[in-house]
């Protein structure tokens, strides 16, 4: 078992070009790491909430933030295309408590990038990266305590919503996981003693 460091250093020990892609299941650590790679080489992060649709424009609120239809994936497509080709486009912060994005400004990425997201193991952006790795829990029923009260402590959710929500999202991940390209590199995630712990075979 590994912590997010060592995970790391295994990660950038791989002989490649750091176009990666950190998806999979919601507060299993995906974007921590994301954020120490960035840390680490300065590679940008491209993350998929740039595409999620907010509260004014939800098509679908009755589903999860796990499920594909939640996010633009035609746009998202677009979108990372002209980013990697060296365009710009229009990047808001999601505001968790509001629901909504705000203070849009350009944004723009250099060669290295990391997607980070639970759509970016779809097969539809496998051609994007070079490796995508998808982080799973080892236990389903740690993994909603666990999550469910992250969602409370950082998100605003009161405990019973935060449950119903990481329940739907367990639901909606298995569509994910039908849709996602087959050569995706699962690393098992342990949440006991509220501690990630990464479990890997590359």
């Amino acid at each position: 078992m590994l912590d997010s460091d060592n995970l790391i250093d295994e990660i950038l020990n791989q002989k490649f070009k750091i176009k990666i892609a950190t998806s999979g299941y919601a507060a299993c650590g995906k974007t921590t790491i994301a954020n120490k790679i960035q840390k680490k080489l300065g590679a940008d992060i491209i993350p998929a909430e740039i595409w999620f649709y907010d509260n004014q424009n939800n098509k679908y609120p009755h589903l999860s933030g796990a499920h594909p239809d939640r996010y633009d994936l035609k746009k998202s497509t677009i979108e990372i295309s002209q980013l990697i080709a060296g365009g710009k486009i229009k990047k808001g912060e999601y505001s968790h408590e509001k629901r909504l994005f705000e203070n849009f400004a350009d944004f723009q990425i250099g060669d290295n990038y990391v997607l980070d997201g639970t759509i970016f193991s779809l097969k539809i952006f496998r051609n994007f990266v070079d490796k995508v790795y998808f982080f799973e829990p080892e236990n389903i029923n740690t993994w909603v305590a666990f999550a469910s009260h992250r969602d409370v402590s950082e998100r605003n959710f009161d405990l019973k919503s935060a449950i119903k929500k990481n329940e739907a999202k367990l639901r909606d991940m298995q569509l994910i996981l039908d849709n996602s390209a087959c050569d995706i590199i699962k690393i098992k995630v342990n949440h006991q003693n509220n501690i990630l712990k990464y479990n890997y075979s590359f």
